[in-house]
């Protein structure tokens, strides 16, 4: 009959128990006694439903006046909920205002809570939106989470695109003047290949880090030769001599680990590259993290992004087009490629073409393994596909010679070669637009991005494909023509292969984007194109498994505007 305050503590004896615990309550924005012990331990992870969906806007309350709660100007509010969201992913988006004068009688002449402070971002987007009625909600979102302040009023940080963290989101809402700020978006930038340089070997002194990387170690490398229009570099993450399973995760420099993963090795795959795509900021700087283990870890750079040039835009198959398989009569050369042997490969594309983005796979290879260098001209300078006797795949955007081909050099062990075309960089096409930091919107492990037979987390079942949402989400707005992400099976049942595509209808020459064997857990780059949607639904793309049960996961870097 009267208000009262209950603190719950849960206690875990150990060892802990392989679940995820979840516990969300409603009150008052008063700290719990618990958070006044820790606040670190009480706040972490308390964002609950609907703030935690992906499709949501979730915004954290900073005082503008000093209160009752202890909260300074400009700081956050204690009782303003933190991410991770239980499925790993960041979370709040925007900080709102709170502490602020109303006339409003019942709120005491000042108004707290996040109750407060998302109206404000409500209000922020309302006026965003008259100002520029064709605007979609992801765009909205964009610009607001662009402008915000991931300082302090008194304190205005040097470079406001800073990756979001799980107390501010992307930072404080600022809208700026409105009489003399201007409307932009993110309008992208275009491909430039870059001669290949190892600039991180962690087995020599390249890089400055000449040790193997330990248990949740990183090591933080200058990308040289980036000029200042740059948002994205293009790279290979090679992972060598893995002592034991872990993950290479490499994001922005001088941010926090995002909770993404780009390439997994493992006793029985110890030495494996992938593709990746990582944004830059003002220090031009990129991190590498290994989660477990030890393993050395070795850096190629191949080009990046930036807004100069004409020559790097995107254009995506409807189908990719396989133009060399070893196996059979495809392509002009119809045997395992012998160790130190190269292969011409024509990937057949209109002229004007610079570059081939495509998908190179090995597989019937000779034990130990070795690698494969996909160049204009046959060179070694750089690895594009490392391999060790299992099937495995890379995408590579590969430049091109004079006749329109590249060179394809095998280093050593005999193995078959395949090589499918996903599309090509020209001077007309879609430009690519980094996102801050990554994103994990797809793991069928947790029910992030919805499963293929039912709202409970389960993985992919054989012959079946998931359907998924790929605008809207992730700041990623209506007119994105593709995304660029990193695509991940994990605990297969059998051996097979998964397939990426646009839309929510499979095409039937669709070809594989990465294939695996049973309890192996096998990842690749990959360009994702979309289609299927309208003016009021997302667009989609689906991932499709050709054999047995597996687990999907699928990290958003970044996106191609037309």
């Amino acid at each position: 009959t009267y208000p009262q305050q209950w603190d719950v503590y849960v206690y875990v004896d150990s060892p802990l128990p392989a679940v995820h615990y979840d516990l969300s309550y409603w009150g008052d924005v008063q700290r719990s006694y618990f958070a006044q012990q820790n606040p670190g331990r009480a706040a972490a992870g308390s964002i609950t439903e609907p703030s935690s969906s992906p499709y949501a806007v979730a915004a954290g309350a900073a005082c503008v006046l000093a209160n009752s709660f202890g909260c300074s100007p400009g700081s956050l509010e204690p009782f303003s909920s933190q991410g991770p969201t239980i499925d790993g992913r960041v979370k709040p988006d925007i900080t709102g205002w709170d502490s602020v004068s109303t006339y409003l009688p019942e709120f005491g002449g000042t108004f707290y809570g996040t109750s407060a402070a998302a109206p404000h971002v409500a209000g922020a987007a309302a006026l965003v939106k008259g100002q520029n009625p064709t605007w979609d909600a992801s765009q909205i979102q964009n610009f607001l989470e662009q402008r915000a302040n991931s300082g302090t009023p008194m304190n205005p940080p040097t470079n406001p695109l800073n990756p979001p963290t799980n107390q501010l989101g992307h930072g404080q809402l600022t809208l700026g003047d409105p009489t003399t700020a201007t409307a932009t978006l993110p309008s992208g930038a275009k491909y430039q290949a870059v001669p290949p340089v190892r600039i991180l070997d962690t087995r020599t002194t390249v890089g400055g880090h000449k040790a193997r990387l330990g248990s949740g170690a990183t090591v933080t490398i200058l990308v040289p030769g980036l000029p200042a229009d740059a948002s994205a570099v293009a790279i290979n993450l090679t992972g060598i001599g893995a002592a034991s399973s872990t993950f290479l995760s490499v994001y922005p420099g001088g941010t926090a680990w995002p909770h993404t993963s780009n390439i997994n090795l493992a006793p029985t795959d110890p030495t494996a590259a992938v593709f990746a795509v990582v944004s830059v900021n003002a220090n031009r700087t990129i991190t590498v993290r290994n989660n477990a283990g030890l393993v050395n870890v070795a850096v190629d750079e191949l080009g990046y992004f930036g807004t100069a040039g004409e020559a790097g835009a995107y254009t995506g198959l409807a189908a990719a087009h396989r133009v060399l398989d070893t196996r059979t009569t495809t392509g002009e050369h119809h045997f395992r490629v012998p160790s130190n042997r190269t292969v011409t490969v024509d990937p057949a594309l209109p002229p004007g073409a610079s570059a081939a983005v495509v998908n190179v796979t090995v597989t019937n290879s000779a034990f130990p393994g070795s690698y494969l260098s996909a160049a204009p001209t046959c060179s070694k300078a750089s690895s594009t596909l490392n391999f060790t006797g299992y099937t495995r795949a890379n995408m590579a955007i590969v430049g091109l010679d004079g006749a329109g081909d590249f060179c394809i050099d095998n280093n050593t062990s005999a193995t078959d070669v395949i090589v499918d075309v996903l599309g090509y960089m020209s001077p007309a096409g879609s430009r690519y637009v980094a996102l801050p930091a990554p994103q994990r919107i797809v793991d069928t492990r947790t029910g992030n991005g919805g499963t293929a037979n039912g709202a409970s987390p389960r993985p992919v079942g054989s012959g079946a494909s998931v359907t998924l949402d790929g605008d809207r989400i992730g700041d990623v707005p209506k007119d994105a023509t593709a995304l660029f992400g990193g695509v991940l099976e994990a605990s297969a049942t059998a051996q097979g292969y998964l397939t990426v595509y646009p839309g929510p209808t499979k095409p039937a020459a669709a070809a594989s984007t990465l294939g695996f064997t049973a309890g192996r857990i096998v990842p690749n780059a990959a360009i994702i194109g979309l289609s299927g949607g309208t003016l009021t639904t997302p667009d989609k793309f689906g991932i499709f498994n050709s054999f047995g049960k597996t687990n999907v996961v699928v990290d958003l870097f970044g996106y191609f505007l037309p």
